[in-house]
């Protein structure tokens, strides 16, 4: 019997963190879940984030799925490369929750070039996300 639970418990883990694990997608699978998961306004995400497309490098979307939460959905690409003088490329990734402030996508940048304080750029909150317009 205690191999069993202990079988079965190890089995639930395993089930729990691949439940939990953020996975690429398709954007098609994107948008539908954004509308399946009830996120607010889903075309105004759709057209923010295909505006995005052009100006970035390998912008892929993944999901993570919580049970608590329902499916977030993320986006990271490459904004900027890195410059001869050094400065490192920069990276950012959208966040996006079904129940966010505003329901809009947050742009978060990772990793800012040298020099540069994220509390500069003039979408950026204390937090270092910005909000794409």
């Amino acid at each position: 019997v205690t191999v069993s639970v202990l079988y079965w418990l190890l089995l639930r883990c395993c089930r729990v963190a691949v439940e939990m694990s953020i996975v690429p997608i398709t954007w098609n699978e994107f948008y539908r879940t954004a509308q399946t998961c009830r996120y607010q306004h889903p075309r105004a995400l759709r057209d923010q984030v295909e505006a995005l497309k052009p100006a970035c490098t390998d912008l892929t979307p993944y999901v993570y799925r919580d049970p608590s939460i329902g499916a977030l959905l993320l986006a990271k690409g490459k904004m900027l490369n890195p410059t001869p003088a050094g400065e490192p490329a920069v990276h950012f990734a959208i966040t996006l929750k079904p129940q966010f402030p505003n329901a809009y996508p947050i742009l978060s940048i990772e990793q800012p070039p040298a020099g540069w304080r994220i509390a500069n750029h003039p979408h950026v909150d204390r937090e270092g996300l910005c909000y794409l317009d």
